[in-house]
């Protein structure tokens, strides 16, 4: 499928939605020591690696399998919410304001462009937002579940 993309000339940026694995796999146990044992540590990093294929701008805002969810039995209780979601942060959003992808493209990013009446809104690295086509797009991480409590 990524050689079919790549080689679509029609093809100018690529747009991943949330939800890099399915609501009842495992999540990655981020930062915790031992590891759970219902834990798939390298999971986010072979989406990484799978996200840098693709030779165009590839935009990723993660879903609520990813982090807020972390917390269920169906997820094998595996991480701790924040926890997940720091580690999405480090290695998604590795570079504030550009993409992932072979050929990255420049974004602006709430971690840069924030109201400073409220300077802790600049933890949201994984908001952006960028104009293509005469079209602005956002990307917004706003799970639902549990009313992000956790």
């Amino acid at each position: 499928m990524i050689d079919s993309i790549n080689s679509d000339p029609k093809v100018r940026l690529v747009m991943h939605v949330g939800d890099i694995h399915s609501g009842s796999m495992p999540c990655t146990g981020a930062f915790l020591n031992p590891l759970p044992a219902t834990s798939v540590p390298d999971w986010n990093e072979r989406i990484f690696n799978v996200f840098e294929q693709f030779k165009d701008p590839v935009v990723y805002t993660p879903g609520d399998n990813e982090w807020t969810d972390c917390h269920k039995t169906n997820q094998g209780t595996s991480g701790f919410p924040l926890f997940e979601l720091l580690a999405v942060r480090n290695l998604f959003f590795a570079q504030p304001g550009y993409t992932l992808g072979g050929r990255k493209k420049r974004v602006l990013t709430q971690a840069q462009e924030f109201d400073p009446a409220h300077p802790t809104d600049a933890q949201f690295v994984e908001n952006v937002m960028w104009e293509e086509s005469q079209v602005v797009f956002v990307t917004l991480n706003v799970p639902g579940s549990n009313n992000d409590t956790h």
